[in-house]
C-alpha cells in the first residue's frame, strides 16, 4: 500500500510538471496567434523560437489549442464510447477484493 501511493505521488508530481510544460508551450501560441491577428510585431519572449512556435501553431487545432489538466485524462473519451462495467461477485471475498 505504501509503495502504491508512493508510485501515485510520483505519477502525480510527473503529470503536473508536464502540464506545466504544456501550458508554457500554449502560452507561447497563443500570445504569437494573437500577435498575428492583430498585425503586431512578435512578442520579444517567443522571438528567438518565433519559427517553432509558428509551425505549432499551424499544426494545432481547437483541442490542442488550449490547454487541459492531467485530472481530466480519465473520461478523456467519455465522448465517444461508453465507459466499460467490471463487476465482481465472490461468495468469500477476501480482504483486497472487498476494499476494492
Amino acid at each position: 500500500m505504501i509503495r502504491k501511493n508512493i508510485r501515485l505521488r510520483k505519477e502525480y508530481l510527473y503529470h503536473k510538471s508536464q502540464e506545466l510544460v504544456h501550458k508554457k508551450d500554449q502560452d507561447k501560441r497563443l500570445m504569437l496567434k494573437k500577435a498575428v491577428d492583430n498585425d503586431r510585431k512578435v512578442p520579444n519572449e517567443i522571438r528567438k523560437e518565433a519559427d517553432k512556435v509558428q509551425k505549432d501553431l499551424e499544426l494545432a487545432d481547437d483541442k490542442t489549442l488550449h490547454a487541459r489538466s492531467h485530472i481530466d485524462d480519465e473520461y478523456e473519451e467519455s465522448n465517444y464510447r461508453d465507459p466499460k462495467i467490471f463487476i465482481t461477485t465472490s461468495r468469500n471475498p477476501s480482504q483486497r477484493l472487498v476494499s476494492f
